[in-house]
């Protein structure tokens, strides 16, 4: 799933593409944000959670109605995607060796959103929630309200 948003986006928000949208909530979530922080050699991937003002401004641009909690969204170049597409996206910004998960681009988008949705959907049961983010000094500069 992709869409172009067609209006403008916010300066400070079209200013921070690459942007991972990700459930705050979600254990899981949250340590694959730790990862990617880790991981993302240029520094250039920024951070929002689904549940921030900037996610909710993004959503509504894009006139698509998502559940929130259900999808990672990541917005580059003005085109948002979401699910394993979003996935694949967002790991073209990683170091060597993680590049290597691109090679799913291969697989139908049918039956990788079905492996993504299946994960999806069982998540808090297998990782729980958070009640608090981890954020740290370190980092704060790549996370958008």
């Amino acid at each position: 799933m992709e869409t172009r948003l067609l209006k403008l986006l916010p300066d400070e928000i079209a200013k921070r593409q690459p942007l991972v949208l990700f459930d705050g909530d979600c254990n899981m979530c949250n340590q694959t944000v730790q990862f990617l922080l880790k991981n993302n050699p240029k520094k250039d991937l920024n951070f929002t959670s689904l549940q921030s003002v900037s996610a909710g401004i993004i959503l509504a641009i894009s006139g698509k109605a998502f559940q929130q909690a259900n999808t990672v969204l990541f917005l580059q170049d003005n085109i948002l995607s979401g699910k394993s597409t979003a996935a694949l996206n967002i790991s073209s910004h990683l170091g060597f060796p993680w590049q290597i998960f691109l090679i799913f681009r291969i697989v139908p988008v049918p039956i990788r959103d079905a492996v993504y949705g299946f994960i999806a959907k069982n998540r808090y049961k297998w990782f729980g929630k958070k009640t608090s983010c981890r954020l740290t000094n370190e980092f704060s500069d790549r996370f958008l309200n």
